[in-house]
């Protein structure tokens, strides 16, 4: 009786089904989160070289930088000189402004960050207004007495992707969960023209 018991095969395929389906649908939906987090990463980073492109000829967001690269003196060089060759005085910075610092620091447009913003965040994806960041810092770039050409840098920070679910099931449980972020990008452009009126 139990060697026919043990060498009955009926409904062995609906069992193995049942016992592969759940893996399955888990390894389904991880796969798709994964294509879909890359996705958000990607379109991240083309929303801050878009931004970059952007800020390179507005106004400046940071209204502390200085308007013209200074003369150094002491360098023997005189006015007109590139800077690369040590004709200017080192202009400081970096000077930032993110979402989290535009409307309590007053160095920083409102008005220009935003426009900034509201044009990285047709792309980027569930953008909070503090992910962001714009840095204009200085690089050597431009001439003495000319007008200063900082270099410019979109930032997003890493945050946390919205879809954790199904990365919990199939790699964390209840007691590890694991946390999925998005990766933080940046892009920078060199800020030749900022000017809105040119």
């Amino acid at each position: 009786m139990f060697r026919k018991f043990f060498r009955n095969d009926d409904g062995s395929a609906a069992i193995e089904y049942v016992a592969l389906l759940l893996p399955l649908i888990a390894l389904v939906f991880t796969s798709l989160q994964i294509a879909l987090a890359y996705h958000f990463a990607l379109t991240a980073q083309k929303a801050v070289e878009l931004g970059a492109r952007i800020a390179a000829v507005r106004d400046a967001v940071h209204e502390g930088l200085p308007a013209t690269n200074q003369l150094d003196q002491s360098s023997g060089l005189s006015a007109g000189a590139p800077c690369g060759f040590g004709a200017c005085l080192h202009a400081g910075g970096p000077w930032t402004c993110s979402g989290a610092t535009v409307t309590t620091d007053p160095n920083c447009d409102t008005q220009k960050f935003n426009e900034i913003r509201d044009e990285v965040a047709r792309l980027a994806y569930l953008l909070d207004d503090d992910d962001l960041s714009i840095t204009y810092s200085y690089g050597l770039l431009g001439f003495a007495d000319g007008p200063l050409v900082p270099i410019v840098e979109v930032a997003i920070v890493e945050r946390p992707f919205f879809l954790q679910f199904f990365f919990n099931l199939a790699f964390g449980g209840d007691d590890d969960d694991v946390e999925v972020t998005l990766p933080a990008v940046a892009a920078t452009a060199i800020a030749e023209d900022l000017s809105s009126t040119n």
